[in-house]
């Protein structure tokens, strides 16, 4: 073998090592990704549900509204700022939370979460 070759069989025996030390929790998660059958969908409250006008202030006025559509603007511009300051980090951060805040509406409209039952 080569160096580079006795690097990719040192790591190959890491990573058995790791399978036959793990393999019960390995075996556990994906039992559990077998078991989980439902999926339903994150659905707005209704008009009459007690805290309706909250969600309705945040989510409709304030998220889904200029307000957000601004924030994620903004927050897109100083992601560019600083990428071009060299905070790589904080550009990234920054550009895909303002992406996400510009197009919260139709993240909040699309939302959907898994939720398993035995």
């Amino acid at each position: 073998f080569n160096f580079k070759g006795k690097i990719v069989m040192k790591n190959l025996q890491k990573t058995k090592k790791f399978i036959i030390k793990n393999q019960g929790a390995i075996s556990l998660i994906v039992a559990s990704m077998l078991v989980m059958a439902d999926a339903n969908a994150f659905v707005a409250p209704q008009e009459t549900d007690i805290l309706y006008k909250v969600y309705d202030l945040v989510i409709n006025s304030f998220l889904n509204g200029p307000i957000g559509f601004v924030l994620g603007s903004v927050m897109i511009i100083y992601g560019v700022i600083s990428l071009m300051s060299a905070k790589y980090v904080l550009a990234i951060a920054s550009i895909t939370a303002g992406g996400l805040f510009a197009n919260l509406e139709t993240i909040t409209k699309s939302f959907g979460i898994t939720i398993g039952s035995m």
